[in-house]
């Protein structure tokens, strides 16, 4: 702050904020229209969502919601023509503390 000036800015100060205000502006609304139109960030973006819905319920291991989630996942891999990546399976089961678990592989 300058003595003789009190608390207003100067022209300057003014002058940058508002082409930082027009520059981020400018770059969010870029973002978003990227996105509305790359059709690789709609198919990542529905995947996310569904594997982190509601219906899902964080896909703890060894619940009912872990395995829909990774059935879903091989399906997709499959679909992709990626092969199965453990002895024939996407699945790689282990033992999780008691719980039966597995990872998709491809």
């Amino acid at each position: 702050m300058n003595p003789g000036r009190g608390n207003r800015e100067t022209g300057s100060g003014v002058t940058s904020r508002i082409f930082l205000s027009l520059a981020l502006s400018f770059l969010g609304s870029a973002v978003a229209s990227c996105e509305a139109e790359d059709p690789a960030n709609r198919r990542m973006r529905a995947t996310v969502e569904h594997l982190s819905s509601p219906d899902l319920k964080g896909r703890r291991v060894g619940s009912a919601e872990n395995r829909r989630a990774g059935d879903w996942i091989a399906t997709r891999f499959s679909s992709l023509g990626l092969e199965p990546g453990a002895e024939g399976s996407y699945f790689h089961e282990f033992d999780a503390s008691g719980f039966e678990g597995r990872n998709v592989v491809g």
